[in-house]
């Protein structure tokens, strides 16, 4: 993993302090590819939107929408990526559960402004790793790791502590198994609780 950030974090609960690694996670694409839930994306040979590119095979409804496509991005093979917006608002009113054009338009915008922004580079995925900062802590090694976060996550402190606290009480989950592995772990299913119950 290749690590850009090393911070400490406490649990203002218990007082325990965790280091806490972000590392780049290059196990995830393009957030169009890697997720359901975007907007109409083409891979088109030309731009739509440059009407120098624009010949007569290309009038079709394309070239006829061409005020209404965004580009994404231009591939090293030439193809553009394009961001169909007039069929992107219609997903927005049938699946994203917009109500109104003005509540489509704006999750559209702000899809469109997403996944261009990965292309441009503007943000990136990022695992986080917390393990305990004590060297000393017998369980100091055990660590949690979990990919697949936004590099937006720093411009959110509310956001990032509450991502962090999860990942903690996954870490203790973990270390309180491996203290208890050897135990018997019994069923306690309804009938027990009766029985128990009864004869107490």
């Amino acid at each position: 993993m290749d690590t850009y950030h090393t911070e400490t974090y406490t649990n203002e609960h218990t007082g325990i302090a965790y280091t806490v690694e972000y590392w780049y996670d290059s196990h995830h694409g393009a957030p169009d590819k890697e997720f359901d839930g975007h907007g109409h994306i083409l891979e088109m040979g030309y731009d739509p939107t440059d009407p120098d590119q624009l010949t007569d095979e290309h009038s079709d409804e394309y070239a006829m929408r061409a005020a209404l496509m965004r580009v994404i991005t231009k591939s090293r093979h030439h193809t553009y990526l394009i961001y169909d917006y007039i069929t992107s608002l219609n997903v927005a009113m049938t699946e994203w559960g917009c109500k109104t054009t003005e509540a489509a338009v704006a999750a559209v915008e702000q899809d469109f402004k997403y996944i261009k922004g990965w292309y441009d580079d503007e943000w990136y995925w990022i695992g986080i790793t917390v393990k305990r900062a004590d060297e000393d802590d017998p369980w100091h090694e055990v660590e949690h790791s979990v990919g697949g976060f936004e590099s937006l996550i720093f411009d959110d402190e509310k956001g990032r502590n509450e991502v962090l606290a999860d990942l903690i009480l996954e870490l203790e989950s973990q270390i309180k198994a491996e203290q208890h592995k050897d135990q018997l772990c019994l069923p306690f299913d309804t009938a027990a609780v009766v029985h128990l119950t009864h004869y107490r």
